[in-house]
């Protein structure tokens, strides 16, 4: 799976599992209006943030970035391992 489409099917799983979490932290108890109010502004706000986090667009650049920094360190130590004098055997 493209990195991309598992980043979009997360977000899209998000927010239903954080109303069924919301659901489990008043232990069975029934919510009045103002905390259901509370907590779906809150729901919604987390779902918000995280989902323009994860955001694609701005992902794939920053992975795109990171990934050719790696790379270009890994061609910098294989060159200076290359590069490095080796010592001579010591005959026994």
């Amino acid at each position: 799976m493209h990195t991309g489409e598992a980043v979009k099917n997360a977000s899209a799983h998000m927010d239903d599992m954080l109303r069924a979490s919301m659901q489990g932290v008043n232990n069975g108890r029934p919510l009045n209006a103002e905390q259901q109010k509370i907590r779906d502004e809150t729901r919604a706000k987390v779902v918000a943030l995280v989902r323009e986090q994860l955001d694609w667009s701005t992902l794939e650049p920053l992975m795109v970035q990171e990934i050719v920094r790696d790379s270009q360190a890994r061609i910098k130590a294989a060159a200076d391992a290359d590069a490095e004098p080796t010592q001579p055997t010591q005959p026994h």
